[in-house]
């Protein structure tokens, strides 16, 4: 026998079995994907791990990035 709360969750949260294609993915993976040389990147200020994976893809190369970020840190002073 359910209770009524698992009945509503059944019946408000189910998930169908298949709701199309999976798009998690590593932020090595995103940004070899979705940035480009010449873009402009906006970081927040909490973007660390993001601006370090940017920098480490584009090592070496001159992308010509226009950053725009709300307060400058130490990461993205680098």
């Amino acid at each position: 026998m359910t209770t009524r709360l698992e009945q509503i969750l059944e019946t408000v949260f189910r998930l169908e079995e298949y709701q199309g294609q999976d798009k998690v993915t590593s932020l090595k993976d995103a940004i070899g994907r979705n940035i480009t040389p010449g873009m402009t990147l906006h970081f927040g200020e909490a973007a660390n791990v993001l601006a370090c994976e940017v920098v480490r893809q584009f090592w070496g190369r001159k992308p010509n990035f226009t950053l725009v970020v709300s307060m400058l840190g130490e990461q993205m002073a680098a």
